[in-house]
């Protein structure tokens, strides 16, 4: 009820219609994919950062108390033993690995991997809400023209049927002739309430991806974008290599593969590692004093021998991803340069169709009129009539389809080249 209130009042000039701008604004900034995908760019952030606390000292606190009974057999071996005793303790303790072979760099090199896989998903996911709300936005004009269409029909109908009907009160006509006319207006008004219907579908998609609850207004009449997508296919290649995301995640993921080899690889080799510490002991009563403290201090280094063969294993695992990252990188790039021929080539024909569908129009319109005037005068058939004015609207119906072909053409060129969102302003 809303959407037909909507468009009563664009019609009768109220409401501004919505631009494509304005969409995309509500979008990105209402949308849940956005604040989806900045909350997972800020794990993989939180999850580097925890990768590089490795490289730091780790420092801890201990302090605890514990009440001892002696066993019978404990105290008849020394005698005077008291049944019972507390013990009290509180220290400091420092650790600071030195070198682990190269594991945690290998990690932190994953993690850092991962970030920027993150930030390029964050960039994927906006250039998918753009297409969509882009697609949306122009089948709601698309949409929008077929409901005009249609009420162009119906008025068109309604006047040759009242000057019919005018003409048989003169006897000049016949009432088969206002029956065509009758019959085809209400035809007319059936597809206008279809294409009614088709924009309120369309605006209620449009709302949805806004991050609105409601349906968005209809759009406005004019289109001010335009597409500079006058690029050779090396130009567009060049782009592609720099700013496509499905190129950038298939890299990230091999990037992530070599590290964690190198993480793997690292643990053949021994942990060197500093250590030290203040400790303060004492029995009975926990008021420590200077001479209840202790210090240790130190360098140890660990190596397992033997882990059960899972560290070879491990390895093998990490080898065997690296080779699946590396052919799915070379998958990506054959898929990505397929995209872009086929972009460029649906391109050029959407334009070419939009020439040809935008000269078609004006001929059959210009027939059309030619036709009208005829029949008018009693030199043309009502047959001939119905025929220019079908032609008339199968050519308005081709031109609004090529023009929408058109725009989801170039949306796919943008997408092809990781650069819609910037060809769109934003």
């Amino acid at each position: 009820m809303r959407t037909f209130l909507l468009m009563i009042l664009f019609s009768a000039g109220i409401v501004r219609g919505l631009t494509l701008e304005e969409a995309l604004e509500a979008a990105l900034r209402d949308n849940p994919s956005e604040a989806i995908a900045l909350a997972r760019l800020q794990q993989a952030e939180a999850r580097y950062q925890q990768s590089r606390a490795a490289y730091r000292p780790r420092i801890s606190l201990e302090a605890g108390g514990t009440h001892i009974r002696y066993s019978d057999t404990e105290a008849a071996m020394i005698p005077g033993m008291p049944e019972s005793t507390e013990q009290f303790n509180a220290g400091v303790q420092a650790r600071w690995l030195l070198y682990d072979g190269g594991e945690r760099r290998g990690r932190l090199g994953t993690a850092e991997a991962g970030e920027e896989a993150a930030r390029v998903s964050q960039k994927r996911a906006r250039e998918q809400l753009v297409a969509a709300v882009a697609r949306s936005f122009y089948a709601a004009q698309n949409a929008r023209e077929s409901v005009r269409i249609a009420e162009a029909d119906e008025a068109f109908n309604q006047r040759q049927l009242d000057e019919i009907n005018r003409r048989r009160d003169a006897g000049q006509a016949a009432l088969a002739d206002s029956l065509n006319f009758e019959i085809r207006q209400q035809q007319a008004e059936s597809a206008r309430i279809g294409a009614q219907s088709e924009l309120s579908s369309v605006l209620a998609s449009l709302g949805a991806l806004m991050g609105q609850e409601d349906s968005a207004p209809p759009p406005a009449e004019e289109d001010e974008h335009e597409f500079a997508f006058e690029l050779t296919p090396e130009e567009a290649w060049a782009l592609a290599e720099d700013e496509l995301p499905s190129l950038a995640l298939s890299r990230a993921a091999r990037k992530a593969a070599e590290e964690s080899l190198r993480a793997v690889r690292g643990q053949r080799r021994p942990d060197i590692a500093l250590f030290g510490g203040v400790e303060a002991r004492r029995e009975d009563d926990p008021n420590f004093g200077d001479g209840d403290l202790g210090q240790t201090a130190g360098v140890v280094l660990s190596y397992d021998l033997w882990d059960g063969d899972a560290r070879r294993q491990r390895r093998r695992q990490a080898e065997a991803e690296l080779r699946e990252a590396e052919e799915e990188v070379r998958e990506a790039e054959l898929n990505a340069r397929a995209n872009l021929r086929e972009a460029f080539v649906r391109l050029e024909a959407a334009r070419e169709q939009v020439r040809i569908s935008e000269r078609t129009l004006e001929l059959t319109r210009r027939n059309r009129d030619l036709v009208e005037a005829a029949h008018r005068a009693g030199t043309e058939s009502l047959l001939r009539l119905n025929e220019a004015q079908r032609d008339y609207l199968n050519a308005e119906s081709r031109a609004a389809q090529t023009r929408l072909q058109l725009r989801n053409a170039e949306i796919n060129l943008g997408l092809a080249t990781g650069t819609l969102t910037r060809h769109l302003g934003n």
